[in-house]
């Protein structure tokens, strides 16, 4: 976690991992011990608890930043998140309580680029944001790693 005092620019990042959900997500190589040879090169995944566990770590960790730096989630302008699939980013909103209008997606028109989506959303909006304008973005990685990303824009965005 680090601060800035520089008034534009990425005020804050903050990242987090939840290691006891490995066993969630699992990709079988050669590396792992044990592993049967009917799975050996795939990635698995059990997609109701990746979907549970990622709209929970997400939630806690944009509050905990919030909480933590005496922030109200509507003292962001734009929210700019990972966006895998509507009904998680709907049930994010909803725990959140935010304005659904200033929530930047490209989902519709992208689909599911993962942890890209936040950069990608950047750039199609980047017109829309004005000197001053604070931005929240967040991603949802792999093996259950949330990082979030405070910015302050620049007279102009680029």
């Amino acid at each position: 976690l680090e601060w800035s005092e520089v008034l534009y620019g990425v005020q804050w990042t903050l990242s987090k991992t939840w290691p006891q959900q490995f066993s969630d997500v699992f990709c079988a190589t050669s590396m792992a011990a044990n592993v049967a040879k009917e799975i050996m090169n795939k990635f698995i995944m059990d997609g109701g608890k990746v979907y549970t566990h990622g709209v929970r770590y997400v939630w806690e960790l944009v509050t905990e930043y919030i909480s933590r730096n005496g922030l109200n989630i509507n003292d962001f302008d734009y929210i700019v998140p990972h966006q895998a699939n509507k009904r998680m980013l709907d049930e994010i909103w909803n725990k959140l309580d935010y304005n659904n209008d200033n929530i930047l997606k490209t989902l519709h028109e992208n689909g599911n680029t993962g942890a890209a989506s936040p950069l990608l959303t950047l750039s199609k909006y980047s017109d829309k944001f004005k000197q001053g304008d604070r931005i929240l973005l967040f991603s949802l990685w792999s093996w259950f790693t949330v990082t979030l990303i405070d910015y302050i824009c620049w007279d102009e965005f680029k």
